[in-house]
């Protein structure tokens, strides 16, 4: 195997991660960990797609980063919110 074979396993790593420890109930929908390990994950396979180009997993990985950074985009606003007192997004 290649260098970027064992990254884009390591990316595939990150995404079981997360969803295991979400599975287990060790993080929820609201912790940047959970976000950022798919986001981890994503970009990690980007990286062994420019070696080993698929299209469809191309669109895949930039989906999910697209995803994970909105999820954590709405996590930083909802823990904003809380912190001031209102309710609400």
């Amino acid at each position: 195997m290649m260098w970027y074979d064992w990254i884009g396993l390591i990316g595939v790593f990150f995404y079981l991660l997360a969803y295991s420890l979400l599975q287990w109930r060790l993080v929820d929908l609201s912790d940047y960990s959970y976000s950022g390990f798919n986001l981890i994950g994503a970009m990690l396979l980007l990286i062994s797609l420019c070696y080993a180009f698929n299209l469809a997993s191309l669109l895949a990985q930039v989906l999910w980063i697209v995803i994970s950074l909105v999820g954590m985009r709405k996590t930083r606003k909802e823990r904003l919110l809380a912190l001031s007192g209102r309710e609400g997004i």
